[in-house]
């Protein structure tokens, strides 16, 4: 009767690997010791997010897309593009792809910021307990943008709606227009699709804590940037 191999090593399996511009040869599966063995099954190494690009990818019309504007993220009370209020705007002028200026302001809502959103964004009622309303902002946001065009990550659906909405209902109705980062992934590559995760497939730089306006305004300006250059390169080639 055959007794079972104890000594017997287990091998990662490796998964597929989408195709992807820095895979371009598959790799052979290096073997490894089993977890409870391996140095870092205390301290797993955070897991690489390949970048695997759409098929029609290469066709896409990125020339729209500017190389001057303004890069925008709200702060809210809520999901809710009809109800929530801005509690914090932030802004950055970018200037043929070069940050030249940011604009940045904690707003005091109406109502008090709800505790679950709190939770995601870490502002509380007491933070902008001395800050400026909406109205005082506006006409100095207004002034900051110009007739530049507005870039932020998710939008079309969100931040452009608040934004304009909100501006309207102080007496202040303006249209800007709105290039959104999340449509730009979505025509080159595959999910995910949230801001950190394109960030760390590109690289590109992520700077202070998500879900504080304009920290994700960097973001969304490094993630821009380097889709802009994938796009030019797999365009060109």
């Amino acid at each position: 009767r055959a007794r079972p191999n104890k000594k017997k090593k287990a091998l990662q399996q490796r998964e597929p690997i989408a195709p992807t511009l820095e895979t371009l040869h598959p790799q052979r599966p290096t073997p490894t010791l089993p977890a409870k063995h391996s140095k870092s099954a205390q301290h797993p190494i955070p897991r690489k997010i390949e970048l695997s690009l759409k098929p029609y990818a290469c066709s896409f019309d990125f020339s729209k897309y500017p190389d001057t504007y303004v890069v925008v993220d709200l702060e809210t009370t809520g999901l809710d593009v009809k109800t929530c209020e801005i509690v914090e705007i932030g802004a950055i002028k970018v200037v043929n792809g070069e940050a030249v200026d940011t604009f940045s302001t904690l707003i005091k809502p109406n109502n008090p910021i709800p505790l679950d959103a709190t939770s995601v964004n870490h502002i509380t009622n007491h933070m902008v307990k001395g800050s400026p309303k909406l109205d005082a902002v506006i006409p100095e946001f207004i002034d900051f943008v110009g007739d530049m065009p507005l870039i932020g990550h998710n939008a079309l659906r969100y931040d452009s709606k608040v934004l304009e909405q909100q501006f309207s209902d102080y007496g202040s109705p303006i249209e800007f227009v709105w290039f959104d980062t999340l449509v730009f992934a979505k025509n080159l590559f595959t999910p995910p699709y949230k801001l950190g995760d394109i960030a760390q497939r590109l690289s590109a730089k992520k700077h202070g804590d998500a879900h504080r306006a304009l920290a994700d305004c960097y973001t969304t300006y490094a993630v821009y940037e380097e889709m802009k250059k994938l796009a030019r390169k797999i365009t060109t080639n």
